[in-house]
């Protein structure tokens, strides 16, 4: 029978390279169990995270592990995404008052992934066209729309302070 080299045991005093400290690095932050899981047993519960179309807020609150993977799940990173390109513009819309300078909330944004950055600049883009848009009515029909949005926020607000009843909602449109 072929006996296996017998692997040094690392110790305390164990001087790693670099890239074993990488890699060690790597697998302790994407593969490890802070809950005391086997390695079957998180990967299992990784793809039932990954997989999922509603996560258990408990288990989020309550679970180390899952609350890691749970930024996995894509429906998250979307969710994540979506209110890292929002903020984003917010910082935007009032970089004066804060005192950033162009060159610098783009140094800001740089870090941010691509789908972020991207989300962020539709978001732009989208509120520059309305507001362009919004530009180009007569002044008449301008305040008019004002006086109209206004008046049912008006609205809302009075009802939801006034009364426990269900919100209104719009009509759903329905394609036809």
């Amino acid at each position: 029978m072929t006996s296996l080299p017998e692997v040094p045991k690392a110790s305390e005093s164990t001087d790693f390279a670099s890239n074993e400290e990488q890699e060690i690095a790597r697998n302790w932050y994407r593969g490890a169990s802070f809950e005391g899981r086997s390695s079957a047993e998180f990967e299992a519960l990784r793809e039932e995270v990954r997989r999922a179309k509603v996560l258990d807020f408990e288990r989020y609150c309550s679970d180390e592990d899952y609350r890691r993977l749970a930024q996995e799940n894509p429906f998250v990173r979307d969710f994540v995404s979506d209110e890292s390109a929002i903020t984003l513009l917010t910082i935007f819309e009032h970089k004066d008052e804060v005192g950033l300078s162009e060159r610098q909330f783009e140094k800001l944004l740089a870090p941010f992934d691509a789908p972020v950055r991207a989300k962020f600049h539709a978001h732009l883009d989208m509120r520059g066209a309305l507001r362009d848009a919004f530009q180009q009515l007569p002044t008449e029909e301008s305040a008019r729309f004002r006086r109209k949005v206004f008046f049912g926020m008006k609205q809302e607000l009075d009802r939801q302070q006034s009364s426990s009843a269900p919100p209104v909602h719009p009509p759903e449109q329905t394609g036809s």
